[in-house]
């Protein structure tokens, strides 16, 4: 009994850290002042979130060359990119989106685009992180 007490709670310890790891962000040098830090987590159903959070990401207007909003997008490896939306900013520049997908493996960036509903991104990439569950 002391033995399986034992093994519950070093399971559900491993389980607690195994469901928020940390994913890190690389940045562009055409944002300098930005970071970014995020979570990656598991929902419900199994699929795997990213829930992150920008701050002092200069507004897209104010990028060379100027663009009118910032897009969120996923590639899974060897397939296209998936338009998430759009990142907006509040007036501390500062902006927050959780994305959710069933792919365990994939790479989340930001784009500054023209338009919010691109299938593919054409504007300059802002930052990157490629996180696996």
């Amino acid at each position: 009994m002391r033995h399986l007490l034992i093994i519950i709670i070093a399971t559900s310890l491993l389980l607690v850290t195994a469901c928020d790891k940390k994913v890190n962000f690389t940045i562009s040098p055409a944002v300098p002042a930005a970071t970014a830090k995020g979570k990656i987590g598991k929902d419900r159903n199994g699929n795997t979130t990213v829930k992150f959070e920008v701050r002092k990401l200069a507004l897209p207007e104010k990028l060379t060359p100027s663009r009118k909003f910032y897009v969120v997008w996923i590639q899974p490896p060897g397939q296209m990119p998936e338009n998430r939306g759009q990142l907006t900013l509040n007036k501390s520049l500062v902006g927050k989106k959780t994305v959710t997908t069933p792919h365990r493996d994939f790479d989340v960036f930001i784009t500054a685009e023209d338009t919010i509903t691109g299938t593919f991104p054409a504007g300059e990439q802002i930052m990157r992180a490629s996180p696996r569950r």
